[in-house]
């Protein structure tokens, strides 16, 4: 999973401004991140073409 940023290199902090569980092995908290990011992408891409279409 590609995403524009290097998720491996952030810090709790990310987790933290998103609102996400900050406990749990590195490897959790990735996949958290991951997650949460390509949400975000989504709903971006979604309010973009909404607004695009209307």
């Amino acid at each position: 999973r590609a995403t524009d940023v290097d998720v491996k290199k952030l810090k709790v902090n990310e987790l933290q401004k998103r609102g996400l569980n900050t406990r749990g092995l590195k490897v959790g908290l990735i996949e958290r991140l991951q997650a949460a990011l390509e949400a975000e992408k989504e709903n971006k891409s979604f309010l973009n073409d909404s607004i695009l279409k209307k």
